[in-house]
């Protein structure tokens, strides 16, 4: 084979091994279009599903963290999350189970001291004032919020929270207390009357009470939440579908009950008769 004859066939060989090469670079990148594509598609129809359940879906009683989160608008989570993330920054500590028993161990303490209101376990209704709610609200918000809710309500130039002892129910609701858009937590004097004891306890926001201290603690927190998104998010508490079921206790609040403060519910109830 002659000089010609051999660069002839080096050419071809070199022609057809450029050719080999070229053709599997683009098998490769068509796989790697595909592949993407295939990942893209999957999660549309996955954010698709998710916006469906959310629109199709109700909120219901009973549900898991998991079930009612998926109503929860995506934006709307996003700023919840961010209220969480904030105020587990703020306290020093996360929200686990024993973190949150440890925190209601260290206020129920806290509660019977002067900052914390001078509080018994088994308080009488006349101890029901305003200034001692105001004292024990201020060191439930530094325990678990981190001083959250007072900095932000000032922030916002809203003051700070006031409360009130009622003797009129205003209205058909048996209620044990509320929160109302003037910032006034109330609470209905004639609830508090009534024994909560070793042997006639209660459960508040899925919390077992054996004292009126713990519940009174507990239905304190119940409302502070409804502050929290009143002033923080005050679009949501308007008009989000995720917050106003049931009386502004949906999803939204749910999650922010639960992570905050611990409540896997949000009600009361005697174990013993009625309250």
């Amino acid at each position: 084979m002659n000089f010609l004859q051999r660069w002839r066939h080096s050419t071809k060989h070199h022609g057809q091994l450029m050719h080999s090469r070229y053709c599997m670079w683009i098998l490769v990148v068509t796989s790697c279009i595909v592949t993407v594509a295939l990942v893209f598609l999957e999660f549309r129809t996955c954010r698709d599903d998710a916006d469906g359940d959310r629109k199709n879906k109700r909120f219901e009683r009973g549900m898991t963290e998991k079930e009612y989160t998926m109503l929860i608008p995506e934006d709307e989570l996003h700023r919840v999350r961010k209220i969480i993330k904030k105020a587990c920054k703020f306290r020093g500590w996360s929200g686990s189970p024993g973190d949150i028993e440890k925190a209601w161990l260290h206020a129920t303490s806290a509660a019977k001291g002067v900052n914390g209101g001078s509080w018994s376990d088994h308080f009488v209704v006349e101890d029901l004032d305003e200034s001692r709610l105001e004292k024990l609200c201020n060191m439930i918000d530094d325990v678990f919020l981190g001083g959250q809710l007072q900095k932000e309500l000032y922030k916002r130039r809203v003051g700070r929270l006031k409360f009130s002892v009622d003797d009129d129910p205003r209205g058909q609701d048996d209620w044990i207390s509320y929160f109302g858009e003037d910032s006034v937590i109330h609470f209905l004097r004639r609830k508090w009357s009534q024994s909560v004891s070793e042997s006639q306890p209660m459960i508040c926001e899925g919390i077992l009470c054996h004292t009126r201290l713990q519940l009174l603690m507990h239905t304190l927190a119940h409302e502070m939440v409804h502050a929290l998104v009143f002033h923080l998010l005050p679009d949501i508490d308007k008009a989000s579908l995720a917050y106003l079921p049931d009386e502004r206790h949906g999803p939204i609040f749910k999650l922010l009950n639960k992570r905050l403060f611990g409540h896997p519910t949000d009600s009361y109830k005697k174990l013993f008769g009625g309250f």
